[in-house]
């Protein structure tokens, strides 16, 4: 019951969001989305998606891998600067929780700010 409702609700937030820059789903196996990706245009923008989410009270959390290059120990791998795709997101996204709790309607607030941005 959790999954499908969390399928439903990713699988709505993405249609609204015409897929832009979010993954799809393979057909193979079944997916359990446990966030809401937000992956914003550029770092003001996620400032202002960041403020509004604690205005409303909605629970954000940092985009986990983004580039590990940039963490210490790891730096001596690579030069960070070398993979734009991981800068991109590490600079641009974060992701709100996806509990069974989440509604349609929870979803539309959120939905609401970012097509105005």
């Amino acid at each position: 019951k959790t999954i499908k409702h969390r399928q439903k609700i990713y699988n709505y937030y993405a249609k609204q969001l015409n897929y832009q820059h979010l993954p799809r789903a393979s057909n193979e196996f079944e997916h359990c989305p446990f966030s809401l990706p937000v992956i914003l245009n550029n770092p003001i923008d996620k400032q202002k998606a960041l403020e509004f989410c604690e205005e409303k009270s909605i629970e954000t959390r940092p985009f986990v891998s983004g580039n590990l290059l940039r963490h210490t120990c790891l730096k001596r791998f690579a030069d960070f600067k070398n993979f734009k795709n991981s800068n991109y997101l590490q600079e641009n996204c974060f992701y709100v929780g996806l509990h069974p709790m989440v509604t349609h309607k929870d979803v539309n607030v959120l939905l609401g700010f970012l097509k105005r941005l």
